[in-house]
């Protein structure tokens, strides 16, 4: 195959394939050298090129068409996804058989996803609050107003840190205009759920102590299954009420007994069946009662709960669990906006760095949250993918 460019070139194909090997190995460490691995040099290649090959709009909707998490045909006359979407989705199908536990989760996966989304660095440590978090703050933005965000991380409670979504976090900085502090809370196996809830509300009471009075608390997966926790209890703690509420296909039901677990556990690319088994069993292994409103926030009071968004993709393990708890929510008499996207991947606005339909979703997002809190003048529009 390197004949022909050897050839036209005027050198040898061995002095060819000497060149190019010694090119690949400065362009490896010139990557590798920041603390970038293999497996992330790997995944951006491999998505640059897919992403180039569906340029054609044929090719497109060819392959959009094959997608594992295609729309059933309840919503099958939903557009044809972004070549960013439909890219990503064909590296998530490649690589979902791919062997999970914890500790590669907690070593390769949630980092690689931290790339993935665009790593906006450590953050500034937020002084003085017990639970070790992060500010993430988009240059320009007062951290001394009445707005704040407050961040819960995913990972199914087992991974994940506040660094895992800095990319998002400080986008969410800068389509907000105000300050996001990213909540770190102990993780399973070596805590439990109840502990995870303790160190939000610590994070929570931080904000209030700090004269933060305009509060949305915002989470994703896990983290979003947390933030309705969390607010629950700070209704029941008679605290201060967040001015909303943004869940991100949250883990709300840890029985994850709902049909969709079954339907779409082959169509989610992200919940796959096997880090779904490994949440599960952590989960079970540290929590004895999962039918508790204490873990699982769908089984709680929702009287009095600020207003609600919630997103999920149509092809989620999680979709049923998150419309039957907005649904709940809305019987106690919330104020919900429940979304629900075909094509979309779990948590969907996480991506809002890697492809347009996550962009759209964290505008939506931002335009909920301007319903209910007073937001100062915003930043320029996030930039074109």
């Amino acid at each position: 195959m390197s004949a022909p460019l050897a050839n036209a070139l005027g050198v040898s194909e061995r002095i060819l394939c000497i060149g190019l090997a010694c090119a690949g190995g400065l362009a490896g460490f010139l990557y590798l050298k920041d603390g970038r691995t293999v497996e992330w040099m790997l995944a951006d290649w491999i998505l640059a090129y897919l992403k180039n090959s569906l340029k054609d709009p044929k090719i497109l909707q060819q392959r959009s068409a094959k997608l594992p998490n295609v729309p059933l045909k309840s919503t099958a006359g939903a557009p044809c996804p972004s070549k960013e979407l439909v890219a990503l989705s064909e590296l998530l199908t490649y690589v979902r058989g791919m062997p999970v536990s914890m500790r590669s989760l907690r070593s390769k996966g949630m980092p690689m996803l931290c790339h993935l989304l665009g790593d906006a660095g450590p953050g500034m440590p937020a002084e003085g609050c017990p639970t070790n978090s992060i500010w993430y703050t988009y240059p320009g933005v007062q951290r001394k107003q009445a707005t704040a965000a407050l961040w819960f991380h995913g990972g199914g409670y087992v991974c994940g840190t506040p660094r895992t979504y800095s990319g998002f976090t400080t986008e969410l900085s800068k389509i907000l205009n105000a300050p996001v502090l990213a909540a770190s809370y102990r993780l399973l196996p070596e805590n439990s759920i109840e502990d995870a809830v303790e160190d939000a509300i610590l994070a929570y009471r931080y904000l209030l102590d700090n004269g933060y009075r305009s509060i949305v608390v915002i989470g994703e997966s896990a983290g979003g299954g947390l933030c309705l926790l969390a607010v629950q209890a700070i209704i029941k703690q008679k605290l201060t009420k967040p001015a909303c509420v943004v869940a991100m296909s949250p883990w709300a039901d840890l029985r994850s007994e709902a049909p969709s677990v079954n339907e779409n556990k082959m169509r989610d690319l992200v919940v796959t069946p096997k880090p779904f088994f490994v949440f599960n069993k952590y989960v079970s292994d540290s929590t004895p009662n999962r039918a508790s409103s204490s873990v699982s926030p769908l089984l709680g009071d929702f009287k009095g709960f600020p207003p609600l968004k919630v997103t999920v993709g149509e092809s989620e393990v999680l979709r049923d669990d998150v419309i039957t708890t907005a649904r709940n929510a809305r019987r106690a008499g919330v104020v919900v906006d429940l979304e629900v996207q075909p094509y979309l991947l779990h948590s969907y606005p996480v991506y809002c760095k890697v492809m347009p339909e996550g962009r759209e979703a964290l505008q939506r997002i931002k335009d909920f949250i301007a319903q209910h809190v007073e937001l100062s003048p915003v930043l320029p529009a996030l930039p074109d993918i």
